[in-house]
């Protein structure tokens, strides 16, 4: 489980220290405060170069692009890719490496350095690839990971060549749920998952009954898209015509449910921005109570969110309360931005308490 992390030069962070991470965390704050650059920070330090890739993708709708398995770029025009690339460095300051570094409960740590090169040869130096001696132009990509130890280096060259993915250090996968409303597509890859699946598919359409109590079914007619069943003489409805709020509830559980059958073997890191954006606030307890099973019943897994919601707060602290999820699992980090500095303060057990009961401020 994620302990601490130190993030220096990535984004808009120039330097900020998280410490004493629980099993579930709340990153709350003002906007461009940099909450979900911390969110970023925390899903890239393993040597998987297409997960750091992949955040730039969500960030400009589009942009790089690789390969399925990852072994080359479908696009090849590094002059962009760089330019994507430098907005990764605070204040797009590419002579600062950005540098992330993660710590366990162990006490192992993860280190990722990651910088633009200007000379073409460094690239060459650190892969001894015959591609890297096609390489004309500057500023190379280069990410150095190391473990306890053991080191490993990815990178983009100038002609779009480059090593992706390296070799794993740790049993740990990091996974990233973007606050966009998901299509139709993606729910459905999801749910491919479960569908053969008769007693996963009853969870899953038992957490959706506070939405719609009548929903009795969910189907897959052809094609790539959800139906849900209703009770009575109603006709199914496709996902696409059903609520957005309702919709980014539905991804969020299979998306959580598709990754722990997947991973049950390894140590798991969800970053989920804006957790709750579009649900009314009678559904906000519902959600944790949801996602409360899900750490019951995997225990290898972690979860760190944002929100602007003071009421998403308040409900994770009524569902302890109840006690569903313990007080010790969970802290709300509050992060601000003064000029170039970085700040963050937790709230924990009593304090947060507190704050809610007396109206004291915690976003």
């Amino acid at each position: 489980m994620l302990k601490n992390i130190h993030i220096q030069n990535y984004r808009g962070i120039k330097d900020l220290k998280i410490n004493d991470f629980k099993r579930i965390n709340l990153l709350v704050g003002d906007n461009n405060s940099g909450k979900t650059s911390v969110l970023e920070a925390i899903s890239i330090p393993s040597p998987n170069l297409i997960i750091f890739l992949g955040l730039i993708q969500l960030r400009e709708g589009g942009g790089i692009k690789t390969a399925p398995d990852g072994s080359s770029l479908v696009s090849s025009n590094f002059s962009k890719h760089c330019s994507q690339i430098s907005r990764q460095f605070y204040n797009l300051n590419i002579e600062e490496p950005f540098v992330i570094e993660a710590t366990f409960n162990d006490e192992k740590k993860l280190k990722l350095e990651a910088r633009l090169t200007s000379e073409a040869k460094d690239f060459k130096q650190v892969f001894n690839i015959a591609a890297a001696t096609e390489i004309t132009e500057i500023n190379s990509f280069v990410a150095e990971y190391s473990f306890e130890g053991d080191g490993d280096t990815l990178g983009l060259s100038s002609n779009g060549t480059g090593k992706f993915v390296g070799k794993k250090f740790a049993n740990l996968m990091q996974f990233f749920v973007s606050d966009t409303t998901p299509n139709k597509l993606e729910i459905f890859h999801n749910f491919t998952s479960i569908m053969p699946f008769s007693n996963r598919r009853r969870e899953i359409v038992d957490y959706l009954k506070p939405f719609e109590p009548n929903l009795k079914d969910i189907s897959q007619v052809g094609g790539d898209d959800l139906f849900f069943d209703f009770e009575g003489d109603k006709a199914p409805i496709s996902v696409s015509y059903m609520g957005s709020g309702f919709v980014r509830f539905l991804h969020l559980v299979l998306t959580i449910d598709k990754i722990c059958i997947e991973n049950k073997e390894k140590n798991i890191i969800l970053s989920v921005d804006e957790i709750g954006f579009g649900l009314h606030y009678t559904k906000l307890q519902h959600l944790w109570k949801v996602l409360s099973k899900f750490l019951d019943k995997y225990k290898n897994v972690q979860i760190v969110t944002t929100t602007h919601s003071r009421e998403m707060i308040a409900a994770l602290n009524k569902v302890c309360e109840e006690g569903a999820i313990s007080k010790d699992d969970f802290t709300v980090f509050n992060i601000d931005k003064v000029g170039d500095k970085n700040y963050v303060n937790p709230y924990i057990g009593e304090d947060l308490q507190l704050r809610l009961n007396s109206g004291g401020e915690i976003r």
